[in-house]
């Protein structure tokens, strides 16, 4: 059974990560090792198509890791429910997506 994530306490750790979209198309990350502790502030920087964006991905489990895991205070992020994992999360992608709708259910929503 899948656990569920309470809170995060100490820190987030990309432990040997290693990324592909298909199973025989090309690494897009290979042995990312990075340790984030609680209320340190992290910026990704690189050039385009350099990871960026499918690092910050694998964190709310848009994606699963082809190797290596993602903890968050130890814990496996596959062993956690998505609800559990997702609720603790805001996110902002580079796309904007506006609604049919008012400024305000707009702005309401996120």
């Amino acid at each position: 059974d899948a656990l569920k994530l309470e809170g995060f306490r100490e820190h987030i750790r990309y432990e040997d990560v290693h990324f592909r979209y298909t199973s025989k198309g090309k690494a897009v990350l290979e042995r990312v090792t990075l340790d984030i502790p609680k209320n340190r502030k992290v910026a990704l920087v690189g050039s385009s198509g350099a990871g960026k964006t499918t690092m910050v991905n694998l964190l709310p489990r848009f994606y699963d890791v082809s190797g290596g895991r993602i903890t968050i205070d130890g814990t496996d992020i596959r062993d956690l429910t998505l609800h559990s994992l997702r609720r603790l999360m805001g996110i902002v992608t580079q796309e904007v997506i506006l609604f049919n709708d008012t400024v305000a259910n707009n702005i309401a929503y996120g």
